[in-house]
């Protein structure tokens, strides 16, 4: 029980055929991140809160209000 959540991770990518590359870049890529998680217990502080990166979907903060 808890919060799951991607720890995003950067990644090297590129397009390769016949002994040429088209494309090379590193790029964070969210869902090749580690599996983050919070345990259901530190939800029963009801001023507890979460801020989540919009763009990458890992946690920014977390703070109580």
């Amino acid at each position: 029980m808890g919060l799951y959540y991607r720890i995003p991770a950067d990644v090297s990518v590129s397009v390769d055929f016949e002994d040429f590359t088209y494309y090379r870049s590193l790029m964070t890529i969210p869902q090749c991140g580690y599996l983050g998680h919070l345990p259901a217990e530190i939800f029963k502080n009801k001023k507890l809160r979460v801020a989540f990166d919009e763009k990458y979907g890992s946690i920014k903060a977390i703070y109580t209000k």
